[in-house]
């Protein structure tokens, strides 16, 4: 019933008056207090376009970000004393994995084993409580090691402290690609053919020792429990004219992640082998510093889209400010009730009116001369 009741009120009711239509009137209020927070307003939105935006942000720039290839090249010479017996380790020794181009283990420490053939013995890698804890052939001995089949030695596992790592030369070499601001360009160090030592000028291969001080890492303090750290080329190009860019390498230690004690590093390396038709191994466990590197780039240039996006932006900003006015005006300002006369007002059915005939042919001067006046408002003293 309430439905019926509501839905014959609409189709009764004036349609002039029920499809009215809304349009802003322009009105000049002569408030000097209005006016000034128009214009603090407006200033804001300049300070804060310019300082944020522009300056602090630098928005009106374009980013494309990358990443690329990375390649790692070691060489150098370490030594051993043990036993008055002098060793000699160079990149193939020591430097592992060869298989891998963009990470590299140089070991600083290494316990070696040589000549393991499969057969029974104590395997000191196995600790065990009871004979549950081995294989179902094997046993637990005194020493709290299992005794069973594995791979044995006659030999006993030889400790060696490479001397001589901190100064192996690293080269690093990386390339990178941006596709949409730089396109047909490629920023790379692999056609480079010698190595270029740090500190010198476009260096790209660097000791041991530094990049560890780039990564505020000593080497004494690795030596013995090893170390992971990521090297980075970052390439950062500026793209608005001519893409022309060199890295930089920068290196962080990554095994400390936690926050904690550092983790460090070690691996298990076996090279097999056969004589007289029996099969060999030779045992290594090397403790080291593995460098992961990694080439990013960055590229910016200063583009049309960017400008036009930024500008766009800031004429929308200043839409806000007559609104802002608007409301301190109608609902702050002491003579609110007086502005809102002003800022709304309600016309006569234009309808009825232009259907009577004559209508509006000799309206007076002093009407509209009225209705001029009513757009006018002195402010506050």
């Amino acid at each position: 019933m309430v439905l019926k009741l509501q839905l014959r009120d609409i189709f009764q009711a004036d349609l002039d008056k029920l499809f009215c239509y809304e349009t802003p009137v322009m009105a000049l209020i002569k408030d000097r207090y209005l006016g000034l927070i128009k214009i603090l307003i407006n200033l804001g939105i300049l300070l804060y376009f310019i300082v944020y935006v522009i300056v602090i942000m630098a928005a009106y720039i374009d980013n494309e970000y990358s990443t690329g290839q990375a390649i790692i090249y070691a060489s150098g010479t370490a030594v051993t004393l043990t036993n008055s017996t002098v060793r000699v380790w160079d990149s193939v020794d020591i430097a592992y994995p060869q298989y891998d181009p963009s990470q590299i283990v140089i070991s600083t420490k290494v316990r070696e084993r040589i000549r393991e053939v499969i057969g029974t013995c104590t395997d000191y890698n196995r600790q065990c409580d009871s004979n549950s804890d081995c294989m179902e052939t094997g046993n637990c001995t005194s020493e709290g090691f299992c005794y069973e089949p594995t791979w044995c030695s006659e030999y006993n596992y030889t400790d060696y402290e490479l001397d001589g790592v901190e100064n192996f030369l690293i080269w690093f070499q990386g390339n990178v690609d941006f596709i949409r601001l730089a396109p047909g360009y490629e920023f790379s160090t692999f056609d480079e053919t010698d190595p270029i030592v740090y500190p010198n000028s476009g260096s790209n291969s660097y000791l041991v020792s530094d990049i560890l001080e780039k990564a505020d890492t000593k080497y004494e303090d690795i030596k013995d429990t090893g170390a992971v750290i990521k090297v980075k080329l970052h390439w950062e190009c500026d793209a608005t004219w001519s893409p022309s860019c060199d890295p930089d390498v920068t290196a962080e230690r990554v095994d400390n992640v936690t926050g904690g004690e550092a983790i460090g590093f070690y691996y298990s390396r076996y090279i097999y082998y056969e004589e007289e038709g029996v099969k060999y191994r030779d045992h290594w466990n090397s403790t080291g510093i593995k460098f992961v590197l990694l080439s990013t780039g960055k590229a910016y240039a200063l583009t049309l889209n960017s400008i036009i996006l930024n500008l766009s932006s800031a004429v929308t900003l200043t839409t806000i400010t007559p609104r802002i006015v608007d409301f301190l005006m109608l609902y702050v300002m002491p003579n609110r009730h007086e502005y809102r006369k002003l800022k709304f007002k309600r016309t006569k059915d234009l309808d009825d009116e232009a259907a009577k005939p004559g209508a509006n042919q000799n309206q007076p001067a002093e009407e509209e001369k009225k209705d001029e006046d009513h757009h006018f408002a002195e402010g506050p003293p």
